[in-house]
């Protein structure tokens, strides 16, 4: 399945770096924006990773 057509939902709760990641490039709609920011937000620092981790997963996330 192509990731722009999956749901950001389903990897919302992943203690997965690649999924937070991922989660950020996936469909979601213009409104829900906000949720998926505050979600991808909340992952990263249950993940406690490294700078250089973190700041690489951070690069997917989408500027507003």
């Amino acid at each position: 399945m192509e990731l722009g057509k999956m749901n950001w939902h389903a990897f919302m709760h992943s203690n997965n770096p690649a999924s937070a990641a991922l989660m950020s490039k996936m469909n979601y709609k213009k409104k829900e924006r906000v949720a998926v920011r505050l979600a991808f937000l909340r992952q990263m620092a249950g993940l406690q990773l490294d700078e250089a981790r973190s700041s690489m997963i951070n690069g997917f996330l989408k500027p507003i």
